[in-house]
């Protein structure tokens, strides 16, 4: 639909906007094929590759910070990163049993002593690794 107003002498031409749900622009140029290709038709190979290159990622940065507070034995510092990032993380890829873990970690009964909280620290680092070592030998999945 389009209206035309008169201003003066200059005529201005207005063109409504598209209706809801209409895209403008339904294919994304491809430059190295040289052809559209639909967006929609190409992100679920994407979705599927990099999920697991970005939960390795995401674990490994988790892992260097608690390696880091450990060494340097900041419980404060471990408890926020066991319970925040490294749930977090747990929910995100599905691993219940070190999402538990982590969550038990800090909200179970006070530890009699400080070597008993990095004991529970270091068994929860430890399946942290072990995730991240099948995560880096799984097979990249295509299709």
């Amino acid at each position: 639909m389009q209206f035309v107003t008169a201003v003066g002498r200059t005529r201005v031409r207005r063109v409504s906007t598209p209706r809801c749900g209409v895209n403008p622009i339904p294919h994304r140029f491809d430059g190295t094929f040289g052809s559209t290709l639909r967006l929609r038709d190409r992100l679920p190979m994407l979705h599927r590759n990099m999920k697991t290159e970005d939960l390795r990622l995401s674990l490994e940065d988790v892992l260097a910070d608690l390696w880091h507070a450990r060494r340097n034995h900041d419980l404060g510092r471990l408890a926020l990163l066991s319970y925040c990032d490294m749930r977090r993380w747990a929910r995100v890829a599905r691993r219940e049993g070190l999402a538990q873990r982590s969550h038990d970690l800090v909200l179970s009964c006070p530890y009699a002593s400080r070597e008993r909280f990095l004991s529970e620290v270091d068994a929860l680092i430890a399946e942290a690794e072990g995730a991240l070592q099948s995560l880096t030998c799984a097979p990249a999945t295509s299709g």
